[in-house]
């Protein structure tokens, strides 16, 4: 309800600057782009997207072996169960259950630091593609830029669709080589 507000007063005060504009000369010009899109399709984000799996994977194959090296404990220390005393199986067993806990927390570290350096990449990679709109509307003498969701119809020709030119831009700016998920260093650990 709000969002709707928001862009009832925006499009209220395009109307009274229409006027105001008509009167000088010039249109009132809103141009539409689909962020979700650009972002979808953006070649720094599918790098982005390509070296998080990369790292993924690395890191799966690390945990997939302490996870063997960790069921391989737990068989022997099961299978040591008779022959031991029970203060040293007692002592065995903790130091099994710390062992698990501390590659459980290894693994939400490991994921939560994958989420935060993918997460800064898609910020700055938008950070970016707002730039590149506000300068694309200053070229183009655009007076207001929406986003695909919030535009939900127009009349006439005063709508501009900026996607494509807003993608090209971006991927003219950002390079896939220029895009590292800088996380590797946090997690060899």
């Amino acid at each position: 309800m709000v969002h709707l507000g928001v862009l009832l007063g925006v499009l209220f005060w395009g109307a009274a600057d229409r006027t105001a504009s008509a009167q000088e000369g010039s249109a009132f010009v809103v141009a539409v782009a689909d962020i979700e899109q650009i972002m979808q399709e953006a070649d720094a984000v599918t790098a982005a997207r390509e070296q998080l799996a990369d790292i993924q994977a690395r890191f799966q194959e690390q945990i997939e072996a302490e996870e063997n090296e960790l069921r391989q404990t737990e068989q022997e220390l099961q299978q040591q169960r008779a022959i031991l005393a029970p203060d040293v199986f007692a002592q065995r067993l903790q130091e099994f259950q710390r062992g698990a806990a501390e590659l459980g927390e290894k693994v939400r570290t490991i994921r939560r630091t994958m989420d935060e350096g993918f997460d800064e990449t898609l910020r700055q990679v938008q950070a970016i593609l707002q730039e590149e709109i506000g300068k694309m509307a200053q070229e183009r003498d655009i007076n207001l830029v929406l986003t695909r969701s919030q535009f939900v119809f127009a009349r006439g020709d005063g709508v501009v669709d900026i996607t494509e030119d807003a993608l090209s831009r971006l991927n003219q700016r950002i390079t896939p080589e220029m895009v590292k998920i800088d996380i590797v260093s946090d997690l060899d650990q």
